[in-house]
């Protein structure tokens, strides 16, 4: 969010039980990674701002960060009631792969 209020789209995730795809600054570019997260996450780091994990309000952050062994690190944000989209993402398809 700018400090406006208008929402910046920086880049999409997609989750599958076996990867996590990245498209960046997918407004503008076609700049996808993918990446295999099958028991590979060696670290998951949780940060929230205004939010509760139990049903966001339009000034709630959260932003997740993962490590993929010796692969890649993740940023993935979100703001507003899209928060409860991402934790209920990083609880589905980031726990679990936690090795």
């Amino acid at each position: 969010m700018t400090a406006e209020g208008n929402r910046v789209f920086e880049n999409l995730w997609f989750f599958t039980d076996g990867c996590l795809l990245e498209a960046k600054t997918f407004v503008s570019t076609d700049n996808i990674d993918i990446a295999p997260i099958k028991n590979g996450l060696s670290h998951i780091q949780v940060i929230k701002q205004d939010y509760d994990f139990k049903e966001a309000e339009e000034k709630s952050r959260l932003f997740v960060k993962c490590r993929i062994e010796s692969v890649a690190q993740t940023d993935m944000k979100a703001s507003g009631r899209n928060c409860d989209k991402l934790r209920d993402l990083t609880l589905k398809y980031l726990l679990g792969n936690l090795g």
